[in-house]
């Protein structure tokens, strides 16, 4: 059924979370993988080499010892053929430890904030082993370690979906003017989504999102409640579609694939759904204007729906038949405003944890917020984001209102009209049946006439015979006297 999945980042993502599940990582936290890994050595050493038993013997350490429906000693080999399957293929029998880590790393189930973190560590051993001392990435621990990332996908045969590593570095230090990058800045691209690593920031949302339950109804499938990824049409009022039926691009009778959509990961807050509904009815309204606005926040899904994600900590990608294309704005949008628009994606970065159930209002940072000074400075910007919300609204009610006299001094002129013109007829139809009334009358009169002269003809006819019979009579008795005289 993962087939039938039109984007083909999703495709590839939810044959990596089967995968995931198939191998148990799911349950494994950055905070047991580690003390397992370092116990055997530096992943920055290229020399340290783990053969299938003794990768196979650190893995029963790494997971629990009772899972749910599968041993111990079962999701232990079934990782470690996996692990061999990616990184030996010249069947040599060893394996990179700082591969297996890479591995481990982006297919356990910790936050995706906590895995940038570790991604960064991991790239920084790379950069070390290969000659650098300082704590930063150089170009070529970073190839190292994009290099091992870009094999994941190939388990399942999605590899040709996502870019090359070659352009994801280059990506990441254009505009650097040092040899090497800190932590910061790495951190900030791997939020920024490159496209080599897109399926990484989906498996995450995926996750979170696994145990959500909506309270709305999806309006393909009539499912309730929708339990997942929700997904809200811009263009649609009040449309929802599931997970399942988004993906699959299942069509409604207003609803088509080609309409911006909002992606939901938990339960949007009553502030949220509100600015929504108003943003969706005056897209419905008014949708040239509400289209210059939405070109300013949003990006395009190339041959896919455009769609942003809500409550999500990661910003938009885009998606095509064929494959991934790079992250760039639209072409109506200039770069800054899409760069801006990313750094205020990523300043309050949510971080959930995959265990989270229910109906969560909101993705909690990862520290708590305690400076007042702070908190009002959001608490103004919300406002001053509802003021303008409340400007847009007054705006369009009053464009709406004067729309609407127009059109009713307009509906009732024709009104006006088709009553004249009602009147008319009418009276032209009266005419018309007097009109019929005395010509049936004076037909009814000349049938009558020509009746009557008819009856007379024939009278008249029968009394003409009737006087010469007689005559021939009284001329043959005349003469038959005449002979006897």
């Amino acid at each position: 059924g993962i087939n039938e999945i039109r984007p083909a980042v999703y495709r590839a993502t939810l044959k990596l979370q089967s995968l995931q599940k198939l191998c148990n990582m799911n349950a494994v936290m950055l905070q047991d993988l580690h003390p397992v890994l370092r116990a055997v050595g530096d992943p920055g050493d290229p020399a340290i080499r783990l053969s299938l038993g003794a990768l196979r013997q650190s893995l029963e350490q790494l997971f629990p010892q009772e899972l749910p429906g599968q041993q111990t000693c079962e999701a232990s080999e079934q990782t470690a053929r996996l692990l061999f399957k990616l990184y030996d293929r010249e069947e040599t029998g060893f394996v990179l430890l700082r591969s297996v880590e890479a591995a481990l790393v982006v297919l356990s189930g910790d936050s995706l904030t906590a895995k940038h973190r570790a991604l960064f560590q991991l790239a920084a051993s790379s950069s070390r082993g290969l000659g650098l001392e300082d704590v930063s990435v150089s170009r070529a621990g970073l190839r190292v370690m994009l290099y091992d990332l870009s094999q994941v996908p190939a388990a399942v045969q999605e590899s040709h979906v996502f870019g090359e590593v070659e352009t994801a570095v280059h990506s990441c230090f254009n505009g650097v003017p040092s040899a090497s990058v800190g932590e910061e800045h790495l951190v900030r691209w791997l939020q920024e989504e490159p496209r080599l690593l897109l399926w990484l920031s989906t498996l995450y949302r995926l996750s979170i999102s696994k145990d959500v339950q909506h309270q709305v109804r999806c309006s393909a499938c009539k499912g309730f409640p929708i339990t997942g990824l929700r997904y809200r049409c811009l263009k649609c009022v009040n449309l929802h579609l599931c997970q399942t039926c988004f993906l699959t691009e299942r069509r409604t009778r207003k609803h088509k694939p080609s309409h911006p959509v909002l992606e939901y990961c938990t339960q949007p807050s009553w502030k949220e759904s509100m600015m929504s509904l108003a943003s969706s009815a005056r897209h419905t309204l008014l949708p040239r204007r509400y289209t210059t606005r939405q070109l300013e926040t949003s990006t395009a899904l190339n041959g896919y729906p455009r769609h942003r994600y809500r409550n999500a900590p990661v910003p938009l990608c885009n998606v095509a038949p064929g494959g991934v294309d790079a992250l760039h704005p639209h072409p109506a949008l200039p770069p800054p405003q899409m760069k801006g628009e990313s750094k205020a994606l990523q300043k309050d970065e949510p971080d959930i944890k995959p265990q989270m159930k229910g109906k969560s209002k909101a993705l909690q940072t990862d520290e708590p917020d305690t400076q007042p000074q702070r908190k009002m400075s959001l608490l103004q910007t919300d406002l001053s984001i509802t003021q303008k919300a409340m400007r847009d609204l007054e705006r369009d009610k009053w464009l709406l209102e004067r729309e609407f006299q127009v059109w009713r001094a307009t509906a009732q002129s024709k009104h006006d009209s088709l009553e004249d013109r009602c009147t008319d007829l009418e009276s032209t139809m009266e005419v018309l049946v007097q009109q019929s009334q005395q010509l049936e009358d004076e037909l009814g009169r000349v049938r009558h006439v020509r009746g009557g002269r008819e009856r007379e003809k024939t009278k008249g006819t029968g009394r003409g015979r009737g006087e010469g019979g007689i005559e021939k009579e009284r001329e043959r008795e005349r003469e038959r006297k005449r002979g006897e005289c």
